[in-house]
């Protein structure tokens, strides 16, 4: 008899899976229930924001297999498997002419490191002296429409469901909503499918996986405001090689469905094989 794979998951993750007993996908779910299913656990989402790793830690042994970007997780259950996230939100683009500026967008929460540091860049943003382009989400709901409404006096730009505008620009400010090793998102991952130069603050290890020749790391507001006005009109033809090498080296990344299926189907046999 075949099974499917049962996903519990709150988005779109189509997986075509089938084994010959019944296995269990829980994506940033905990699952409490004893049960003798197969259940495989999927970390999408940071610990500081869900803050499941200590449960996760401590029942470890319930799951067949976690796959996580979680260093504490995968430091000490001997079941946790790394499995980076990393799709970008653009799947397509046409490459039009970019300009020489600086774009970035502000939301409207508080909750993590990354979120404070985009709201403390936007105040200061006046101090960067190159062309800029600064954008405030309209993804906040209500309460960020009272907060646009405060900074009307600055005539910010408003950034719909597209986030195409953004990448008009030869350089954008990418910050991640925190700051974690093997965690990274489309927050630079569609600066690399569009071709535009990140100025990122996020993954500490982010060189493990592309060329940072092709990006300017930074740690704070102060040095993102440095670099940017450190930047030339001719700056982001000098680093054009390392920029494709990096749009080469995302295109594995865009199909999360599909990585995520591989590397069950991988542990899956492996297990199987292990076992005969």
């Amino acid at each position: 008899m075949s099974y499917p794979l049962k996903i519990f998951c709150d988005w779109m993750l189509p997986i075509n899976l089938f084994f010959d007993e019944p296995v269990e996908l829980y994506v940033d779910k905990i699952h409490r229930a004893q049960s003798s299913v197969k259940k495989i656990l999927l970390l999408v989402e940071p610990d500081d924001l869900m803050h499941f790793s200590d449960w996760v830690i401590q029942n470890h042994d319930q799951y067949f297999v976690i796959l996580t970007h979680e260093e504490k997780i995968l430091n000490v259950c001997p079941n946790a498997v790394l499995m980076e996230f990393g799709p970008p939100w653009i799947r397509t683009y046409s490459f039009p002419q970019k300009t020489f500026s600086v774009s970035t967008v502000v939301g409207s929460k508080k909750q993590l490191a990354g979120h404070w540091l985009r709201l403390q860049l936007w105040k200061r943003q006046n101090e960067i002296t190159i062309p800029k382009k600064f954008f405030l989400s309209n993804r906040g709901g209500n309460i960020f429409s009272r907060w646009r409404h405060c900074l009307t006096q600055r005539h910010a730009l408003s950034l719909g469901e597209s986030k195409l505008p953004l990448f008009e620009s030869q350089f954008h400010i990418a910050i991640e909503n925190c700051k974690k090793t093997y965690w990274f998102t489309e927050k630079v991952m569609d600066c690399f499918q569009t071709k535009t130069i990140p100025i990122y603050w996020g993954c500490p290890n982010i060189g493990s996986y592309f060329d940072t020749r092709g990006m300017f790391l930074v740690e704070s507001v102060d040095e993102i405001i440095q670099v940017c006005n450190a930047l030339t009109s001719n700056m982001y033809a000098e680093m054009e090689m390392f920029v494709e090498v990096n749009h080469q080296k995302a295109k594995s990344y865009i199909d999360f469905s599909n990585r995520v299926k591989e590397k069950i189907e991988t542990l899956m046999w492996t297990k199987h094989e292990y076992e005969k």
